[in-house]
């Protein structure tokens, strides 16, 4: 189980992050949370956030806002344990 502290302090830099996203990557942004819910329904032990992250990490096609980026990362790694 990762520490809540720093889960809480990814939490908060993800959404400082996704305050600046531009037009484009918000689109892709919902596009993602719409495939997220629907793998939600036939799994619901997913964890959506975790996935969110993950679809922003593969995707820096379309995600070019580097604080995105990082907040997504730095989640990832407090989830896996890896911080």
């Amino acid at each position: 189980m990762p520490d809540q502290e720093k889960l809480k302090e990814a939490m908060t830099t993800l959404g400082r992050a996704l305050k600046s996203v531009g037009k484009e990557e918000a689109a892709y942004l919902q596009e993602i949370k719409a495939q997220i819910d629907e793998a939600v329904k036939a799994d619901p032990g997913l964890d959506k956030q975790l996935e969110f992250c993950y679809g922003i990490i593969f995707a820096p096609d379309k995600i070019k806002n580097e604080a995105l980026m990082k907040a997504a990362k730095f989640y990832v790694n407090v989830v896996e344990g890896k911080i």
